[in-house]
């Protein structure tokens, strides 16, 4: 921002200070400065929270902006207003160049927010458009209208892009009407895989009993992402059984599946500290991750489902294996190496396809990372660990890091209980 221009009110009471507004929204429209259109921002925020009659004339020139995020402002400011004039504006915005791909989404989802049911035919038409974005805005304005935009977008679920396809199952998923149960399941036989995916998760976030059993074949579906996404939504839809359908998909062959049954096991609150330890020592890395970041955060690895609060986390290790099959699972790699001898074998589980040993267990330890290819950097840090000295700081002692524990000096380390 130029030093030279007066601060923006922070109230706007009268009609000065929305003239001040209206100036600040030309501020450098002719040139590419980033601060100049930071400060056009800032103004249609500002000019839309004045209510004032000259503000939503202004808005709808702020959607001719050369800035894309200035534009998008205006929408989203438009759409909260709810004033009609916007709608034509906005569909024409809807039409923008490729460029301006998430403009017209934003275009798409206010003239839903603005609730005309007069804009239904026109946003009906657009889901014929040659470009698909174009048909992307005009679905999540329908899905925003609710109502009498839902029957459009079931048969958008018959679309002969999958694309289209695929992005009307993903904005019905966070519809409730019953009529859209039957056109999701539908899709779960399409013959694009994308599709078949925003079905499954769209049946997961509606959480409808009558999708359990064709969810249950789904999980059979050719395509990995399919699979897992099954899983994850059969763990999500309301029923008593759903804890020990998770348990059993969480000792399948494929790691997928594995991940998603814990996923799902997450956020309904269903990991046993037996669950969290198997999850710990999974021959799949990803699985072993995911459980180590879920401790470390205290949170589930996933967003949740819609309605559905978050459980919180509070594992914590009670012996010394189990601390070592955390460290495995979240690469504290250092700590492993000056664990000694108790810490190869829950490594070479990690890592099934290595078979070196050495007399020296802090030196099999870096072997086996060597031979697994783990980043110099955390190999790195482990050499220096052995050497009795941080990575970047003063020499620490062998004997502080003892396979009794870190004394006098682990708290400085990440991970640390």
């Amino acid at each position: 921002m130029n030093p030279e221009d007066p601060p923006l009110p922070e109230t706007v009471e009268n009609p000065r200070a929305v003239s001040s507004l209206l100036k600040r929204m030309e501020f450098g429209r002719d040139t590419r400065s980033e601060s100049a259109a930071g400060i056009r921002c800032r103004a249609v925020k500002e000019l839309a929270e004045t209510r004032d009659r000259r503000a939503v004339p202004a808005l709808i020139r702020a959607l001719e902006d050369p800035d894309l995020y200035v534009c998008m402002t205006a929408a989203t400011k438009l759409g909260e207003i709810g004033d009609r004039r916007a709608v034509r504006p906005l569909l024409k915005a809807l039409r923008r160049p490729a460029q301006w791909e998430e403009l017209r989404s934003a275009a798409g989802e206010n003239l839903g927010r603005i609730g005309d049911e007069r804009i239904v035919p026109v946003l009906v038409k657009l889901l014929n458009h040659k470009d698909v974005f174009i048909v992307d805005g005009a679905i999540i304005g329908l899905a925003v209208i609710g109502g009498p935009g839902l029957a459009p977008l079931v048969r958008a679920l018959q679309h002969r892009n999958p694309q289209v396809r695929a992005r009307a199952a993903m904005e019905l998923g966070y519809c409730s009407d019953p009529c859209i149960l039957e056109g999701l399941l539908s899709l779960l036989s399409d013959g694009s895989a994308k599709v078949r995916f925003r079905s499954a998760q769209a049946l997961g976030e509606i959480g409808d009993g009558r999708a359990r059993e064709p969810l249950r074949k789904a999980t059979a579906d050719p395509d990995p992402d399919v699979r897992a996404t099954a899983v994850r939504a059969l763990g999500c839809l309301e029923g008593t059984d759903a804890r020990e359908a998770m348990g059993t998909f969480a000792g399948s062959q494929d790691p997928g599946i594995r991940r998603a049954a814990f996923e799902a096991l997450w956020l309904i609150d269903g990991m046993t500290r037996a669950l969290i330890r198997k999850a710990l020592t999974d021959p799949d890395p990803g699985v072993r991750w995911m459980t180590g970041r879920a401790i470390q955060t205290g949170f589930p690895p996933i967003p949740a489902m819609r309605d559905r609060p978050l459980p919180k986390i509070s594992w914590r290790p009670e012996t010394r294996a189990e601390e070592i099959d955390f460290w495995i699972a979240t690469e504290q790699w250092e700590r492993c190496a000056c664990a000694g001898p108790e810490a190869l074998d829950p490594i070479l589980e990690a890592f099934p396809q290595c078979e070196s040993c050495d007399p020296d267990p802090a030196r099999s330890v870096l072997r086996l990372l060597q031979e697994n290819a783990v980043p110099w950097e955390q190999r790195r840090k482990a050499v220096h660990w052995l050497r009795g000295e941080p990575a970047g700081g003063k020499r620490r002692r062998m004997m502080d890091l003892s396979a009794g524990g870190m004394r006098d000096g682990g708290a400085d380390l990440p991970g640390t209980f």
